[in-house]
């Protein structure tokens, strides 16, 4: 028993001794953003022995507020971060925006729908609801089923935001649409 014991010693304390403990970097937030921003901390980690960097995801909201709680270094979204939450955030460090890429959203019906165009004022009311058959649309009599990002998504933002909400067609419209929501089931 008592060889065990030295043997297991000697072992952790040559690991322990082995093992520099870099500090960690914290990125968190965005989906869209997590994959490239995974592939850049290991390149990152190859080139020094400093730091270490730990992306999480779980969507632009997530990576926002975790910054604000100071439980994470670096925020991703995939949606604009307004200056609101930028002073919200602002400690003893400047604080800023760098843009990293640009993402697309495209919206898609299954390959054999007969629909085959969909007008900015139809999405939007798919969106909302109002619009629940193909039918209105000149297709098929069936439901429309609509699948969205979750909640703390920075795409889901911005599709409530430009279509939804329709800001892209000018603050008047923008306005007149402001409150309206997904409609629940999406």
């Amino acid at each position: 028993m008592k060889a065990l014991l030295a043997a297991t010693l000697i072992v952790l304390s040559f690991l322990t001794f082995n093992c520099k403990k870099r500090p960690r970097i914290v990125v968190a937030g965005s989906e869209t953003m997590h994959e490239m921003m995974t592939l850049l901390a290991e390149d990152y980690y190859d080139t020094q022995d400093k730091y270490r960097v730990r992306v999480i995801g779980g969507g632009s909201k997530i990576g926002i507020k975790l910054l604000i709680e100071g439980k994470a270094d670096m925020a991703m979204s995939s949606n604009d971060v307004k200056e609101t939450i930028l002073e919200q955030i602002k400690g003893e460090f400047p604080l800023g925006k760098i843009e990293v890429a640009f993402d697309g959203v495209a919206i898609v019906v299954h390959e054999k729908n007969p629909v085959n165009k969909v007008h900015l004022e139809q999405l939007s009311d798919i969106l909302a609801g109002k619009i629940k058959n193909w039918k209105e649309l000149g297709g098929e009599d069936r439901d429309i089923k609509v699948y969205i990002r979750n909640q703390n998504s920075g795409t889901q933002a911005f599709i409530k935001e430009y279509v939804l909400r329709k800001k892209a067609m000018g603050e008047l419209v923008f306005a007149a649409n402001e409150s309206r929501e997904i409609a629940p089931g999406a």
